[in-house]
Order: structure tokens, then sequence, then C-alpha cells
């Protein structure tokens, strides 16, 4: 179990004190730590919307322990003994940041050119459309894009189960995780685009002025014991209630 010290993340010169996932912690400035192995979490019946996608959040990586990448976060149906993802944003084992889209009939796929190092922060949005609007940021700046495709909605299964997961995702058709090995911090999913100046605005906040379109905003504060008025043990601070399970 460790506490690591308070890191500078670039750009915005906002500090967060990083911990061990399993390890309690009291007040703000705090980022989960995972081990790239079991530990992750998840919301289960995440019901997500097959229209677009609005991520972003900050990731600090260690190394990538693995089969083929670390996954920041991961959208994802779950049927009888498989479980599908259906988009992911990741680091590769070429330490580039990608995010995955499984749309039409194949997989969508950008790249940010940029390798990105270990033990440093970075921040992460990623946006997907299904009406034409492809691009993946990184620390405020546009890294990749594909507009002006239109490939359709993204994939869900009819009759399963749908989960997000933060710290991991699986193999496709298999129950292989795919950990990530580091620290991550302020995720939040939108139904809306963030305009550019709200995206460098926002990402260097801990609460953004305008909360307008937040479906869910883990602040990865939460230490041991769960603190969430369900019980479980990452809250969402949007308001929306979709709390997490740390695995």
């Amino acid at each position: 179990m460790k506490k690591l010290q308070v890191t500078t993340l670039l750009i915005c010169l906002f500090a967060f004190t990083t911990i061990n996932l399993n390890a309690q912690t009291q007040g703000a400035g705090y980022a989960l730590d995972f081990d790239g192995i079991t530990d992750y979490i998840e919301l289960d019946n995440y019901d997500y919307n097959t229209s677009y996608i609005y991520w972003e959040g900050w990731f600090c990586f260690e190394s990538i322990p693995g089969i083929h990448r670390g996954d920041i976060i991961a959208e994802s149906s779950y049927g009888t003994g498989n479980r599908d993802i259906t988009a992911q944003v990741s680091i590769n084992k070429s330490s580039q940041l990608q995010f995955f889209v499984w749309a039409g009939s194949s997989w969508r796929t950008l790249s940010a050119a940029k390798t990105i190092e270990t033990d440093k922060w970075n921040h992460f949005y990623a946006v997907y459309t299904s009406s034409g609007k492809f691009e993946l940021w990184l620390n405020g700046n546009l890294q990749s894009s594909n507009n002006g495709h239109s490939y359709g909605a993204i994939h869900k299964e009819s009759g399963t189960s749908y989960k997000l997961s933060v710290g991991t995702g699986l193999e496709n058709n298999s129950s292989s995780l795919t950990g990530f090995e580091g620290q991550i911090d302020e995720i939040r999913i939108w139904n809306r685009p963030l305009s550019e100046a709200e995206l460098r605005n926002y990402m260097c906040r801990e609460h953004p002025d305008n909360t307008s379109g937040m479906i869910l905003y883990y602040q990865m504060n939460e230490g041991e014991n769960g603190t969430c008025e369900d019980g479980k043990d990452v809250c969402d601070k949007s308001g929306n209630g979709n709390h997490g399970t740390k695995k």
C-alpha cells in the first residue's frame, strides 16, 4: 500500500495526491492508483447512448501489463459467457493514447501522434458522434481526428447488460482483463460536446463552472470505505447517481 507525493499536472499546474486504490484517504486532491491486474472500477447497468461519446479525464501510467494495451476507460455489452467492448480509451504497447469505437460494422480507431511518457500526468478528451465527429484530444490539443465520415451508431447488443469500467477493459469475446497500471483522476462523461475554451478551462478544475450535460463525474477522492448513499465506494459527483464499485 503506497501513498505517492503530490504531483503537479502538466499545463494546469493542478496538484493531486495519488494513493493506492485500496488505501484510505481523507479530503480532496487525490487520485486512485491501479495495479494493472486486479484494480478497477465498474458501473453496472450503464445504459450507454449509441449516438455519442464525450469522455475526459487525467491519467499517469507506469507500465502496461495487459495483453495489448492498458484501458483507462471502456464501455461494453455483457452477454452470456463473454463481454464485448464497444468503446475504450487506452495506452497501447507503443505508449500511444488510442481511442477505439465499434461503430457500424467494424472498429474505428484514432491514435495520438505524441508518445506518452511514464510517470507524467496527461489529460484526454475523446469524442464520437454517429453523425460524423471523431476526435482524440491530449492536454487540450487536438491530436487526431476523422471528421465528416458518418460511421453510424455505436454497437450495442440487444438483450444484454451494459457496463462502464475505469482502469480496465476486456479483450473482445474473452474474459481477459486489459488493466491500466498507474493513476487515474477526474473522469467525466458528458452528453454534449465541450468547446475548446470549455475543455481547457474545465480540465484544470475539480468542479467545472457549468455542469450542464454532465452524466458522470468521478473525482476519485474516495478511500477504502464506501461513501456514496447507496453503499458504492466511487461516488458520482454529477448528481445522477452513477456510482461505481471498486473491484
